[in-house]
């Protein structure tokens, strides 16, 4: 495989997040919404269409730059690139867009104080459950639809391009660093969920009130894409392990070291949550989950400690760090930003503003008096964190950890030439 094609990604990403911002945030909300603006429906669902073609034609052109022989190998080149296209999308408008849709409760019912008690726990429970469900919603169905539509456009396509044979050290590199991510965004979002789920729950039950969507998807949605990100993690790194031949390519200190990785994170994630969440959920939803990562991490050690032998053959260029490096953050900026900020960003923009109006004691006005200011501002404010993250932070931290990944490749790279006999 050859490293361009992820451009086709990146730049399929930033198209079809311009042609889904029409239909995601400007008609959308026209649907429900009486106070919005009449936004013209055969506009919002051409532009839509338009956002398909992009990640179709996306795929179609990553299949070319692949550096692939067959149309399977083009194909899954180009559902990559599809993945990245949507994943972008979604962190630009998808997520925010599904948060409005999930507040609907408390957007229709507007700035105007509840009846009572009772309503003004419904609605608030209402739309945190919705918002929670409507974004991993949307994240799934935006991901599959991008693997798919990447997918599609690739086969068509065919193979095409020059192969890096780098290309296997990078995929090892990335899997790494979504086994590491996994494992921290799963004790970052169990603690932090946990508590918003029995706290919804404590207000449902309090009054005897049936949430709209189930509380528990509060915290098993993000818990079990997480767990099939750090699974799928694990089985790339073994994949590109064996049909590399990872032993011969890097030291073995550095292999043993990423198998280690691969069965000690998923061991470490399962005190941490348990210390967290020892409640029945942990028994019935994580412990099985951890079963299996921790089963794989240590059959990878177990092949890898029988199998690898010292040595240094690889030459480790600086381009190669930095693109390992820029990938390895892709994976962990990516996995932090679906797990936890799409849910708080949207609470924060569409429960805490209108929280004073609601209350039945209270008639004071919040700043915010406007339902369709209310809306704009969190699409503006969910743009704003999405190209802050991937324009500064993203490449920020992509320079200093390929920095470092160079100094750590070159000082283990001297050392194994010194044991050289």
């Amino acid at each position: 495989m050859n490293a361009k094609m992820y451009l086709a990604g990146v730049v399929g990403g930033i198209l079809c997040s311009l042609a889904s911002w029409i239909p995601l945030a400007e008609y959308l909300p026209s649907t429900f919404l009486s106070d919005w603006g009449a936004v013209n429906g055969g506009l919002g669902w051409g532009f839509m269409l338009l956002a398909c073609l992009i990640i179709l034609a996306c795929g179609a052109v990553s299949a070319r730059l692949s550096g692939t022989v067959s149309r399977l190998g083009a194909t899954v080149s180009s559902a990559v690139a599809g993945w990245i296209a949507a994943l972008m999308s979604y962190i630009l408008v998808g997520g925010s867009a599904a948060g409005v849709w999930g507040a609907r409760p408390i957007l229709e019912f507007g700035l105007k104080p509840a009846a009572n008690e009772a309503q003004f726990i419904q609605l608030l429970v209402d739309n945190v459950t919705g918002i929670h469900w409507w974004t991993m919603l949307a994240l799934w169905g935006m991901m599959l639809l991008g693997l798919g539509l990447g997918a599609a456009g690739g086969w068509l396509a065919g193979p095409g391009g020059d192969p890096d044979p780098d290309m296997t050290l990078v995929y090892q590199v990335v899997a790494v660093s979504g086994v590491l991510t996994s494992g921290l965004v799963l004790v970052i979002e169990t603690a932090i969920l946990t508590l918003l789920s029995q706290s919804t729950d404590n207000a449902a039950a309090k009054l005897g009130l049936v949430p709209a969507y189930s509380t528990a998807g509060i915290l098993a949605f993000p818990v079990i894409t997480t767990f099939l990100m750090m699974l799928a993690s694990q089985l790339l790194w073994w994949f590109f392990y064996r049909r590399g031949g990872a032993a011969g390519q890097v030291m073995n200190m550095q292999v043993r070291l990423s198998a280690g990785i691969l069965l000690g994170m998923p061991i470490l994630a399962l005190i941490l949550v348990f210390l967290i969440y020892h409640q029945s959920m942990f028994y019935t939803l994580y412990l099985p989950f951890f079963v299996i990562t921790i089963l794989a991490g240590f059959g990878i050690m177990r092949y890898v400690w029988k199998n690898s032998t010292p040595g240094w053959s690889s030459t480790i260029t600086f381009r190669i760090g930095m693109f390992s490096a820029g990938l390895s953050f892709l994976v962990m900026v990516a996995g932090a930003y679906f797990s936890t900020i799409p849910a708080a960003l949207s609470d924060v923009m569409l429960v805490i503003s209108p929280m004073t109006a609601l209350t039945p004691e209270g008639s004071r006005a919040p700043e915010m008096t406007n339902i369709v200011e209310l809306v704009r501002e969190h699409y503006t404010t969910y743009r704003n964190a999405g190209l802050l993250l991937m324009l500064v932070v993203l490449p920020v931290f992509t320079l200093a950890a390929s920095g470092l990944v160079v100094l750590l490749m070159k000082f283990f790279g001297r050392r194994a030439e010194k044991q050289k006999p």
